[in-house]
């Protein structure tokens, strides 16, 4: 799972070193009325959850294929997000997210590596999402959101309906007037780090 943080990681790399660089300027963040962001995030609690039945799989797989000849495998397929957001006002903004994630539970042998069996856990989920800006730059914005909703998980024989929220502790965005790149630390749906790329829509406030 180490190499779904590469990509994070070295976006928040990039981030200090604007944030160094720029840290200066007292103009106010160059915000869009409209804003249309793509991301990727890691470890959201989702994850955990499908986690749960991906045990129930290896329980009830390892009779028939034990591990001494066999390799059980769960990854995570990641937490991609689309959302809108609307600039309200210059420290308020808030918006729609669809979010999409979970878990796959294979199974391999050990000797042709041919995979036996595999399952998937799927969820997707819509949160709204309130954001409060608290430090503004020209290039660069600091701020925390907070997001609820509902979340649909695919199961094998049947479909939940459960709440499901995120909480951003620390954000930064950081870039141009059009196109921008973003970084955030929190707990949820979205996943614990989550790095994206925000495109304006309209003209700015």
């Amino acid at each position: 799972m180490k190499k779904y943080y590469a990509i994070p990681l070295l976006i928040t790399t990039i981030m200090f070193v604007v944030n160094v660089n720029i840290y200066a300027s007292n103009n106010d963040f160059i915000r869009p009325k409209h804003e249309l962001c793509i991301s990727y995030g890691e470890a959201a609690l989702l994850y955990y959850g499908t986690l749960f039945s991906t045990i129930i799989d290896r329980s009830e797989t390892k009779d028939l294929y034990p591990e001494s000849e066999y390799n059980h495998k769960t990854r995570s397929i990641g937490v991609p997000t689309i959302s809108y957001m609307y600039n309200h006002k210059k420290w308020f903004a808030h918006g729609i997210d669809l979010v999409l994630g979970g878990t796959k539970y294979s199974v391999s042998n050990n000797v042709t590596q041919q995979t036996v069996y595999s399952r998937y856990h799927l969820v997707a989920s819509t949160l709204y999402t309130a954001r409060f800006s608290y430090l503004n730059r020209k290039h660069v914005m600091l701020y925390s959101s907070a997001s609820a909703g509902i979340m649909l998980w695919f199961g094998v024989n049947n479909t939940h309906i459960l709440p499901t929220g995120h909480i951003t502790a620390i954000g930064t965005a950081f870039g141009g007037e059009n196109v921008r790149g973003f970084v955030e630390l929190g707990v949820g749906a979205k996943g614990i780090i989550r790095a994206g790329i925000t495109f304006a829509l309209g003209e700015s406030i």
